[in-house]
């Protein structure tokens, strides 16, 4: 059986522990001590689809409790924020040589992973979206597949027991020889939605219920869809329909990350997302000023200190 480290076991690293658990050993590095306590009390709690789900899940809170350890794949799913600083510390505790798979948000991961791990790094992205509810448990709010591919060190085919192992997990894999297409469309969802729906503290389901935030979000991506262009990159889907589409409201209140990390008091990914848009347009001869205003508005929202609220129930 494998062995899978999870490093950042929050909403997204908690989905892929909870699911590779059944296949693999995993074990979940995370800071928060109070979730760690309660995954290793009584195990990783998922619901969604009406039902849950109890994984057996190894968790610490210190990635120098896995020194010597001899690792298959490691899965980063920390905030693009601490990347440096997570990988930095558990690279040098491994054993072997591990294949490193991001499913973050944001430009810049994997180059900084590859800098630090030197091992094989795979770049990838996640259509899934979850919450964490409390410590040891998460809600797997929407299901959708994990496109990656190689980034560092490695070839498709090298890689192709990943997507097994994944596939055998329950989740859906989509292994492509540049992924990009496909990260780079989550990528523009993300600029579009995450930092409106922060903005406004409106669910995303409520959110694109309103013509004039619609056309927001639109206007946002299309300029990192000219961003994508110059650089040669063939989207998968139309971010723009994507994020704008209706959602099913009247249930759980799903808000993006960012928001949630707003709210919770947490510095946000927006330099990896509207802020890496508004660099990279710059660098190309192009514009992005929505972008530039977003990235503006949500510094000066971290630095508030009446950002704080609670995540409803239900919206």
């Amino acid at each position: 059986m494998p062995t899978v480290v999870v490093l950042g076991a929050g909403a997204i690293g908690g989905l892929y522990a909870a699911h590779l658990g059944h296949v693999a050993t995993v074990w979940a590095v995370d800071p928060w001590a109070a979730h760690v306590a309660a995954i290793n009390a009584g195990g990783l709690k998922l619901e969604g689809r009406g039902a849950t789900t109890v994984t057996e899940v190894r968790a610490v809170t210190e990635a120098a409790a896995l020194r010597g350890m001899s690792v298959d794949l490691v899965v980063v799913a920390v905030k693009s924020t601490d990347t440096r600083a997570a990988v930095g510390a558990l690279a040098p505790e491994l054993a072997g040589r591990p294949v490193w798979l991001s499913v973050q948000n944001g430009l810049g991961n994997e180059e900084v992973i590859a800098e630090i791990a030197g091992g094989p790094v795979l770049q990838g992205m996640t259509m899934n979206a979850a919450t964490v509810l409390a410590p040891g448990r998460i809600r797997h709010e929407v299901a959708g597949p994990t496109w990656f591919g190689p980034h560092t060190g490695v070839g498709v085919d090298e890689v192709q027991w990943v997507a097994e192992l994944l596939r055998a997990g329950g989740m859906e894999p989509r292994l492509e020889a540049d992924p990009r297409g496909a990260i780079w469309t989550k990528l523009l969802f993300n600029v579009g939605l995450n930092a409106v729906t922060a903005l406004t503290r409106l669910p995303s389901a409520r959110l694109v219920e309103i013509e004039e935030m619609r056309e927001l979000i639109a206007g946002v991506i299309r300029e990192g869809m000219a961003v994508a262009e110059r650089l040669g990159i063939r989207l998968e889907e139309d971010p723009v329909e994507l994020a704008t589409r209706p959602r099913r409201s009247g249930g759980p209140a799903h808000f993006a990350s960012m928001a949630q990390d707003i709210f919770r008091g947490r510095p946000t990914e927006i330099d990896a997302l509207n802020g890496a848009i508004v660099r990279l347009a710059e660098a190309h001869g192009l514009s992005a000023p929505l972008n530039r205003a977003i990235t503006a508005l949500i510094r000066g929202l971290e630095r508030s200190p009446w950002r704080e609220m609670a995540i409803p129930e239900d919206a």
